[in-house]
């Protein structure tokens, strides 16, 4: 089997692919390191609004419990609380709090800060609102779990599909049939199909995205895909079976 590694080398789609797959992992790995973050601090505020509702019942002040749970828990939540209680030597509690939700970056943190701060302006009691965001946080989190679980399977058998499959596939037809061609009408066809290749992995991705609920991480991740797809085609295709 004679690989066609010369093609690679020389292709100029590929030459310029590579550059920009290694930004797109480069970008993705800053974006995954903070998301995860992001998603420790979202998973852990169910429980720490749960411990927080606990104590203020007890009669402990907020700024107490408050602190408590910051120095309890080990966490990039627990790093948060602390940094709040900072904030409440300087600021309002709901100041605090907004400070807070806008340093985690994480949309569903403003949206329990802004309950609780409306809580506050209308009087209501701080400590059942809490105990029904927890429940409702906790609630919400099972249900996402569970979605994930049922769609990350499909979503992964369209991703494997577009840049990995197909391309494997087209490849080795022409690999096989490429010798009853003549051979510019062979490098026509070869060009031609490698361009569908490039858009099916951009669908591919966009699709795997779309279904697992993170469009933007999938973006970041197209150029790689584009480059493993085009690749992986241009390898098998222009290897010749001996």
């Amino acid at each position: 089997m004679n690989i066609g590694i010369s093609s690679v080398v020389n292709d100029s789609i590929i030459v310029a692919l590579l550059p920009l797959a290694i930004i797109s992992i480069i970008i993705w790995f800053s974006s995954s390191q903070r998301n995860k973050r992001i998603k420790k601090i979202e998973n852990a505020l169910p429980d720490m609004l749960s411990d927080l509702t606990e104590t203020l019942k007890s009669g402990t002040s907020i700024e107490t419990a408050l602190k408590d749970i910051g120095d309890i828990r080990k966490d990039p939540l627990g790093d948060e609380i602390k940094m709040l209680v900072k904030d409440m030597k300087e600021y309002s509690f709901a100041e605090s709090l907004t400070r807070f939700a806008k340093r985690t970056n994480s949309k569903t943190v403003s949206r329990v800060v802004s309950i609780i701060n409306l809580s506050m302006a209308t009087s209501a009691e701080i400590t059942d609102v809490m105990k029904r965001v927890s429940e409702e946080l906790w609630s919400g989190y099972m249900l996402d779990v569970e979605k994930e679980i049922k769609t990350r399977s499909y979503a992964s058998m369209i991703l494997f599909g577009g840049t990995l499959l197909t391309p494997l596939i087209m490849g080795g037809i022409f690999s096989i049939f490429g010798s009853a061609f003549v051979e510019k009408q062979f490098q026509v066809i070869v060009s031609d199909v490698g361009i569908f290749i490039l858009f099916l992995a951009v669908c591919a991705n966009i699709m795997y995205g779309i279904v697992i609920g993170r469009l933007k991480q999938s973006i970041i991740l197209t150029p790689l895909s584009m480059f493993i797809a085009y690749t992986l085609y241009i390898v098998v295709s222009t290897s010749t079976l001996m």
